[in-house]
């Protein structure tokens, strides 16, 4: 268990909006100070700890989903050749597009326009679904009301929302989504998460030469080593006090984990060509005419060495119970920090569907 600890708190702290400009200053300091930020040290931490601990905090999202979904949406109509990475991106994300919806979906309470909808009930949503979506919905747009006893709750946090508090968001993120549905703009933000989590690899490719360039990744690379070499030095420091009161055997193992760690973004290889080393790993993958949307997931499984469930995916047919196994590997396998060995690794689409913390001006 002790073991663990170190890769669990390394990977916590690097999903919190670090600010970058710690690569210009001591970063220990400055990362204990951006920490303190976030703090009222005036509140008692048993009385109301988030509070305490995140009261001057604010959530952001980075721009990387937005950045996802353009480039998608870019390939979607192109004239590319057959077999290559940008291809079959194209061809899974064109798939499900396509997708017919489930016959297991509830049908909403309510159809109409976003403009109906605000005029209705009195209410105005355009900035925070500029935020969600990361674009800006048209009054036009289709809204589902799913449930009204929901929709009723979220109006009522509505009148106390702010964007940036943290204190609320996750509560209203929740409750929306549960009250209500966009089915176009839904669609494609599904089907851009599906793609990214899917053909991860390539969809990283094609983001780092498409959007990031060389000059950018290597500069996150060095910035985010920056911030990693003052995290695991943070965490040596506090071995050495040891404080918890482990044993010599325990640190010593502990100390030796954490200097074996290194830290890579994106699944860069580090000594192969990445675009052939991408293209060698997805070779056997051809989406044909035939393939609909199960089927074309089942092949990027395949590639995801995800093969022990196929026979069960072949039987298991139903939409319903696809949904339901997608879901939980999205939100549960497929987006997340992976180890291994002594590599950490940090997916883009990790900061596609996450948000980072960052301190709030005064």
């Amino acid at each position: 268990m002790a073991g663990i600890r170190p890769f669990f708190w390394i990977s916590c702290v690097l999903l919190l909006g670090v600010d970058l400009k710690l690569a210009w200053a001591d970063p220990n300091v400055a990362l204990i100070n951006q920490v303190l930020s976030y703090m009222d040290q005036s509140l008692e931490p048993c009385q109301n700890f988030q509070n305490y601990s995140t009261k001057y905090a604010k959530w952001i999202k980075p721009p990387t989903r937005a950045k996802f979904h353009t480039m998608f949406d870019e390939l979607k109509d192109q004239d590319l050749e057959e077999g290559s990475l940008e291809g079959k991106i194209q061809r899974f994300y064109n798939i499900c597009l396509a997708r017919t919806p489930s016959p297991y979906n509830r049908e909403p309470v309510q159809r109409l326009t976003l403009q109906e909808l605000e005029i209705q009930h009195g209410i105005s949503l355009s900035k925070y679904l500029e935020f969600f979506f990361d674009q800006t919905v048209p009054p036009t747009a289709t809204v589902h009301v799913m449930n009204q006893d929901i929709f009723h709750e979220f109006k009522e946090l509505l009148k106390n929302f702010h964007l940036g508090e943290s204190r609320n968001i996750i509560e209203f993120h929740r409750s929306f989504v549960s009250s209500l549905n966009f089915p176009e703009i839904g669609k494609v933000h599904k089907c851009a998460t599906y793609t990214t989590a899917y053909l991860q690899l390539a969809s990283n490719l094609l983001y780092e030469e498409r959007v990031l360039g060389p000059a950018k990744v290597s500069q996150y690379q060095s910035q985010v080593q920056l911030i990693f070499k003052a995290i695991r030095h943070q965490l040596i420091t506090r071995l050495k006090r040891n404080s918890l009161n482990w044993t010599s055997t325990e640190i010593k193992d502990l100390q030796e984990n954490l200097n074996s760690l290194t830290l890579r973004i994106g699944h860069l290889p580090k000594t192969l060509n990445h675009r052939q080393f991408v293209t060698n790993r997805y070779k056997h993958l051809n989406f044909t005419v035939e393939d609909d949307y199960d089927s074309a997931v089942l092949k990027a499984r395949q590639v995801l060495g995800l093969e022990e469930d196929l026979e069960l995916f072949s039987v298991l047919k139903a939409r319903q119970i696809l949904d339901l196994k997608e879901d939980f590997e999205l939100f549960d396998g497929l987006n997340k920090i992976e180890r291994s060995g002594n590599n950490i690794v940090v997916p883009y689409k990790l900061l596609a569907n996450t948000y980072s913390l960052s301190p709030r001006k005064p």
